[in-house]
Order: structure tokens, then sequence, then C-alpha cells
């Protein structure tokens, strides 16, 4: 086997990859993720001061107040519009106070609550999310009592929507990373058996270019997107 048809055969896997890569990350995908960034119980303190704590709701005394914050944010490159977002606390929360903040502050889409018959739940609809390149974000904010436990659930459904929990930032793009490691790495052992066959001990400039080329693009992408996620989770 010549060198030119190693070549021809490396070039031709990393062509796939980078195509496979570019297809990827162009084609039009519609995502929203969130984040959980606190919640926390307001009277969660030493049990002899709890008991000098009182909280009525509605004539009531109510025996724990929790604070949530949510973060939402259009991880997608389309625009989602009209999209309804619904939190579901334990079976026995009130839900007392519900409000946003976005970013910007101003010129941003529309955002509705509707009723819901369960007191336990809030749901929103976001008129407009622009994708992550604009940096929009959504912040909502809960106050709510008789608490069980501090579980809270999203809810989203929509055309083609995916709808995701964001744990840390650029784990999705680690989990791309996993995945297109093997293929990388099936590359070089692929070149270096062809090498030792062909006793070979040099490494011509277009095999060069089909394993770095493919490896340099995901480290490039994977970097500008964990980058992105620590400028915009983390504020």
């Amino acid at each position: 086997m010549s060198n030119e048809l190693i070549i021809a055969l490396i070039s031709l896997v990393g062509g796939g990859v980078i195509t496979f890569l570019i297809t990827k990350h162009f084609r039009e995908r519609k995502s929203l993720g969130y984040q959980i960034v606190s919640k926390m119980s307001l009277i969660d303190v030493k049990p002899e001061v709890r008991d000098k704590i009182k909280i009525d709701y509605d004539g009531k005394p109510v025996e724990n107040i929790y604070s949530f914050k949510v973060r939402v944010i259009n991880d997608g490159n389309v625009p989602v519009k009209n999209q309804s977002v619904l939190f579901e606390f334990d079976k026995e929360t009130k839900v007392l106070a519900a409000d946003y903040v976005t970013k910007p502050e101003r010129e941003f889409g529309e955002i509705k609550r509707e009723n819901t018959v369960a007191t336990n739940e809030a749901k929103f609809i976001i008129g407009l999310l622009n994708p992550k390149s604009m940096k929009e974000q959504i912040e909502f904010n809960f106050i709510t009592v008789d608490n069980r436990s501090d579980n809270v659930e999203l809810i989203s459904k929509g055309e083609n929507l995916i709808f995701h929990e964001v744990t840390e930032p650029g784990v999705r793009f680690l989990a791309v990373f996993t995945t297109l490691w093997p293929v990388l790495m099936l590359i070089c052992v692929s070149t270096l058996v062809f090498i030792i066959v062909l006793k070979s001990y040099f490494l011509p400039w277009g095999v060069l270019f089909g394993i770095l080329g493919p490896m340099f693009l995901v480290y490039l992408i994977l970097g500008w997107k964990a980058g992105f996620w620590d400028g915009i989770l983390k504020k």
C-alpha cells in the first residue's frame, strides 16, 4: 500500500469527522437549558431558635418557608417563542410569590404567568427568548411555604424542543468530546499501524493534517463553548 493511499484514507476519515462536527454545530437546534441556582429554607436554623419563630399564612401557621432561584437560557441556535415552562414543587407546597428578572432588563420578550389549579405549581409563558449568542437569560424567583422537601421540577414541551438541566458549564460539550475521542484515537492508531507495516519512520504532512486537524477543531469548539457557559452561568 502506497503512502498516497494512506494519506487518502486518513484524509477521508478526517474529512468525515470535520463534516460531522460542522453539520452538527450549524444545523437548526431548538433547546432550552435551566440551572437551579439556589434553593434553601429561610428558617432552617437551630431548633432552639426555630421554636421562637412563628410564621402565619392566610391566618394559619406554616412549618417552613423556602426560597428558590432558577435560571433559564436558550442554548440552541434558533429563537424560542411562546414557550411555556411549568415549575412544580412537592404536593404540600404553596407558592406565595413568583417573579422573574431578565438580562437584559429592558427590551426583553414578554413573559406572562398563567393561573394553575394546583397551589404547588407556577406556570410562565415566555414570549421570546433569543439564542445564546444574544446572551439573554431569565432568572425566576419563588417563595414557598409548607414544603416537605426542597424538590422542584421543571416541565416544558414544544415541537422539536430539547429541554434539559445544565449542571456544570460545558458538560454537554465534554460529553460530545467523549463520543468523538475514540474516532480520533482510531485515526492515530491506524496511522501508526500503517507506518509500522510499511516500515516508514516519517509522518507525511497529509497524514499529520488528517490527525491533528479534527483534534484541533474539537478542542476549539469545546473550548469556546465551555468559555460561553463560564461567562453566562457563573454571572
